[in-house]
This record gives C-alpha cells, structure tokens and sequence, in this order.
C-alpha cells in the first residue's frame, strides 16, 4: 500500500544508473526521463511515499542528479530548473527522515554533497541565463555546505569561500567602493547580489579583451558539454530524443543511423567517409625470429 503505480521505473531507472559506469552514465537518459515524468505527473502520489522511505528517496536523487547535469550541459534551463526544484524537495525530505526515530541509515553526508552538487548546477544556470544576482542566496548556501565535516575533501583553492573573496576585492577595486564588510554573512542579499553582477561584468570584458587565456578553459568544457548532445541520423535528419537511441555504423563509429533501413539507404552516400575513418588495423608480428 503507498507504493507509486510506476514504482517500477525507478528500480528500471537505478538499474541503468548502477550499470553505466562513470562518464557513461548519461546512456541511462531514456531511464531517467521516464521515471522524472511520472514523478511529475503523479507528484502528490511520490511525495507521500518519499515522506516513509528515506533509501528511495536519496536514490532519486541520484537520478535526478544525472538528468540535471544533462540539461545543463544542453543548455535547456527550463528543464533544468524544474529537475533542480524537485530534487531539492527531495533532500529537504532526506534531511526530515534523517532527523526522525524511523530514519533507516544516517544520509546526513550523502544530502550535504547532494545539495552541494544541486547548488553548483544552479548557480551555473543563473550564470548562463545573465542573472548573476540570483547566486546570492545559493552562493551563501555552497559557502555554509563547504564548511560542513562532510565536505571537507574540497580543495581550498576551488571552495566558494576562496572566490567570494576574491569576488569582494575585485569589486571594491574596480567599483571604488568600500564594502561594509567583505565577510558575506554580514552581508544583505543585496549587496552580495552587487558584487556578483560587477564582477561577473568584468570578468566578461577581461574574457573579451584576453579570449587566448581562456580557450583551453571553454575547450573543455565545450567538450565535456558535447557527450550529453543529442545526435542526428545520417540519412534521414531525425533526431534523438535520448542518448543512445540512433546506432552507430558498427565500421567507423561515427555516423548514426534511426534503423537498419536508413543505413542501408544512406550507405552510397556514407561510403568514403566511412572508409577514410575507418582505423588502419595493425600489421601482424612476424612469429618467424
């Protein structure tokens, strides 16, 4: 009794996650996208088994993680966003189950990277959407989570406390104008939220003006961002809708195709630069001595 219609999707959807090993893991997206959908469409029915069972719910984290980091490196903040929403009522939750009688494990260390890594992403979605000013109270949040025991592997250079500082000294130099303080809880939100937008208007024209110091920077991001783009068949023009989902020519592993159809029709066309990419293979040793 309580368990969801489709609870099935979500052991479907941690099955791929578990099987999917490190940078693979996006191949889970069909996964991950149907079982999201249904926590969309039936969110009253989820919420009220999230509320009594503490494991399920931090393991929908982690798919609500992965599809989070697939949005954003497509760059579909509207998708982004409401994945960020929920999976934020879903640590909310963790963290209640945690502090009850009934809790079945200690997830304290599990929702406190969780939440950080949820942070991180939305900071990088009002970054790119050109609304510095809504980092304020997710930068305090990244700032108060790194001080916690259970984050204490980030190195000190990376940490958002080492930024903010140098975020706070940039704007008092290229703004001329003295903080009341440069401890950012001592701050308002919107003095914070000052100091993010002159030093992410700098930090633009710098980029601008010396765009060869940062090209190895946006090269890996860019190719980073480019394993989560959806794919398009060679013959037809039609595109995935999830990773995965065209098959790649089996010869040079380049080219996609919908179906075995549009493979065979596209071969003529395909054929020399199938061959061109094909690898030479490597000439066999000689057993004679």
């Amino acid at each position: 009794p309580g368990v969801p219609e489709n609870f099935l999707w979500l052991k479907s959807a941690l099955t791929e996650f578990g099987r999917l090993k490190g940078d693979k893991r996006e191949y889970g997206e069909k996964a991950y996208k149907k079982l999201y959908g249904d926590l969309v469409a039936n969110k009253q029915v989820w919420m009220h088994f999230f509320q009594r069972n503490q494991t399920h719910t931090g393991d929908t984290c982690l798919i609500l993680e992965q599809l989070a980091h697939i949005y954003s490196a497509r760059g579909k903040w509207d998708d982004c966003a409401g994945v960020l929403e929920y999976w934020e009522a879903l640590i909310d939750i963790v963290r209640k189950l945690n502090l009850s009688h009934s809790k079945q494990y200690d997830l304290s260390c599990m929702a406190d990277h969780s939440e950080h890594r949820c942070k991180l992403i939305q900071h990088e979605m009002h970054e790119a959407l050109g609304r510095p000013d809504l980092n304020a109270p997710v930068l305090r949040q990244l700032i108060r989570l790194e001080r916690s025991p259970n984050l204490q592997g980030i190195p000190e250079s990376i940490q958002n406390k080492t930024n903010w500082d140098r975020f706070a000294e940039m704007y008092q130099t290229t703004a001329s104008i003295k903080l009341p303080s440069t401890s950012i809880e001592r701050l308002s939100d919107e003095d914070v939220a000052k100091v993010l937008v002159k030093t992410a208007e700098v930090s633009k024209s710098v980029k601008s003006a010396f765009p060869q110091f940062f090209q190895g920077i946006d090269a890996s991001k860019t190719k980073q961002d480019a394993k989560m783009s959806l794919l398009s068949c060679a013959y037809c023009g039609k595109d995935e809708s999830y990773l995965g989902e065209l098959k790649k020519c089996t010869r040079c592993k380049e080219a996609v195709y919908c179906n075995r159809e549009c493979q065979l029709a596209g071969w003529p066309s395909h054929k020399k630069d199938c061959n061109k990419s094909k690898k030479p293979k490597k000439p066999k040793k000689s057993k004679n001595k």
